[in-house]
């Protein structure tokens, strides 16, 4: 079973478009293929993930000679819940029956709706949590990791 990896890929994005957005005051932007090279995947991999952040309102995008994608917002102001909701539509985080439970079988309904109330408080501790980390915060992290000790 293949995982769904839009998330960390909207957030490397992101991270990357913060990161430049400190080394180059001006804004200036990324193109997919540069992305793509980074996270290990196809650009086209990226052109999807950045239209969804696009349409969110957390990108901005120039076509052409000098094109590439920029923040729409300060990284303080873009939290990983907002990354979240950009890309992840189904808004499952843990997969449930794929065609439900047999109608016939009480004992798969019941264990069918103990999973859904299990399931419906994991995901909103993980949205509150998301809620609370900004690209401004991942930033940081980075570059701490990224500083070796002296």
């Amino acid at each position: 079973m293949a995982h769904n990896s839009r998330m960390t890929v909207a957030a490397h994005i992101l991270s990357m478009l913060a990161q430049r957005n400190d080394e180059e005051p001006c804004g200036c932007a990324l193109t997919s293929d540069a992305l793509a090279l980074s996270i290990g995947t196809h650009p086209v991999v990226v052109r999807r993930a950045l239209a969804q952040l696009k349409t969110a309102g957390l990108v901005v995008s120039k076509r052409g000679a000098g094109g590439g994608s920029a923040l729409a917002r300060p990284p303080a102001d873009i939290t990983l819940r907002d990354v979240w909701e950009a890309v992840e539509h189904d808004g499952d985080v843990i997969g449930r029956h794929p065609g439900g439970p047999s109608p016939s079988c009480p004992l798969g309904n019941t264990i069918a709706a103990v999973l859904d109330d299990v399931y419906g408080d994991a995901e909103e501790a993980l949205k509150r949590h998301l809620d609370a980390v900004t690209l401004e915060d991942m930033r940081d992290a980075i570059a701490q990791r990224l500083t070796p000790p002296t």
